[in-house]
């Protein structure tokens, strides 16, 4: 025989479980949201052949891509990737209406671009907080691949955090949702219908492996987008590598915001924004969402003792040439150069008054032997020291009709030499 609390207890495990709120059907989703993506059609030219600035043959690209609408007035989301050295690009609208657009803002670090249309009044996607979503969670997107517009692909979460070693700020979000070619620059949006990546990459060798950069990401460089041109991320002015349970700093550079905040080299960076700091991935990512003028808070552990730091972010482009001046042109060329960076300059290995760096390709002729970023030691049998350097032996370079040069290139040295 049951005694009453017995009963009792029976009467509440047969009590119904509280209903969940059901989430919107996947079709009634893809009919609010479909509107505000949109197809991307980029076009280009590329020089097949030349003899030092004579042009001689072309070869014209066409390329597919997807974005979605970020603003009712025209403002469209991309990859950098899919824009980068169009001549023309096309934008496609569900409706069928097509327009030219422009390249607003680029942020190539985080592969993101802002276009702008001339159109009004558009259907435009919600950003959602991709720090929200949870691995598991479904996901879907929406997008161009091959050419077959507002295909609808399902799938979940995948992982977070993946460092695909493209860039310094990789954050990735990695999906099941069959993305390829075509889908890059669309939305992945979460259950609710709202943004919560930007698809980007897909794995060469695998299936059901495309990868998108987190919204928050974007949420974070869209107002500086919206202000036009290249966008910068704010540097600590120093070098950190792994350490155990945090980023170890290696290096702190005079006159830099980390140096200003006090840090040294052996400080163990274990908290930034609020956030651990596991490794120097860690401490990256929260870089990625700052910007020049940002401050961000830092504790860190010397001797034992937990600190606190405020550091004032800046412009690293603005840092180097307060340091260093601004870049030469070097007309002959088609190159310009500055002196590298202390911190380029440590990178490399190399002493004060060492090398010129090339900053710009400006012409046919440098393109042809040099890359951004190579540092010049010597030119035509002479040592390279400062900017000023160049002019004078490019000029004998060109009138001898022979190029000479002994060149650091990803911490390499190669010579490039070449006689017409």
């Amino acid at each position: 025989m049951r005694t009453p609390s017995a009963l009792l207890l029976l009467a509440l495990l047969w009590l119904p479980a509280p209903a969940r709120a059901a989430e919107p059907a996947l079709p009634d989703l893809v009919e609010r949201v479909a509107p505000a993506v949109v197809n991307i059609h980029t076009t280009g030219v590329v020089e097949t052949g030349w003899w030092f600035g004579a042009p001689f043959g072309y070869h014209e690209w066409t390329s597919l891509g997807s974005g979605f609408v970020v603003d009712a007035e025209g403002l469209v989301i991309t990859n950098h990737h899919v824009v980068q050295h169009a001549s023309t690009i096309r934008v496609g609208l569900q409706d069928g209406r097509t327009f030219d657009a422009s390249v607003v803002g680029v942020d190539p670090a985080a592969d993101l671009a802002l276009l702008s249309i001339e159109a009004h009044d558009l259907p435009a996607a919600e950003l959602g907080s991709s720090g929200a979503l949870r691995v598991g969670e479904a996901v879907f997107a929406v997008g161009n691949p091959f050419g077959y517009d507002h295909t609808v692909t399902a799938g979940i979460l995948s992982a977070r955090y993946r460092d695909l070693g493209i860039g310094p700020y990789d954050d990735f979000f990695q999906t099941d949702a069959s993305i390829n070619p075509g889908n890059s620059g669309g939305p992945l949006f979460d259950m609710r219908g709202r943004v919560i990546g930007v698809n980007t990459v897909i794995h060469a060798q695998g299936e059901g492996m495309g990868f998108a950069v987190p919204s928050d990401l974007l949420a974070a460089a869209l107002p500086h987008l919206r202000q036009g041109g290249e966008i910068a991320r704010g540097w600590p002015g120093m070098r950190v590598t792994g350490g155990e349970d945090g980023a170890a700093v290696t290096a702190v550079f005079a006159e830099a915001p980390a140096a200003a905040a006090g840090l040294q080299p052996g400080d163990l960076v274990v908290e930034a924004a609020g956030r651990p700091v596991r490794d120097e991935h860690s401490l990256t990512r929260a870089l990625g969402s700052s910007f020049p003028g940002d401050t961000l808070t830092l504790r860190y552990v010397r001797d034992g003792k937990t600190r606190n730091a405020e550091l004032a972010l800046a412009d690293h482009a603005a840092w180097a040439e307060e340091h260093v001046g601004p870049p030469l042109d070097v007309p002959a060329l088609g190159i310009a150069v500055r002196s590298p960076a202390p911190d380029r300059a440590a990178d490399l290995g190399l002493e004060p008054g060492q090398g010129v760096e090339v900053v710009e390709i400006t012409g046919r002729l440098g393109g042809s032997f040099f890359r951004l970023g190579d540092v010049i030691l010597e030119f035509g049998g002479q040592a390279v020291t400062e900017p000023m350097d160049m002019p004078p032996l490019a000029d004998k370079a060109v009138e001898r009709r022979e190029i000479a040069a002994l060149v650091m290139r990803g911490g390499h040295l190669s010579r490039v030499f070449y006689r017409w």
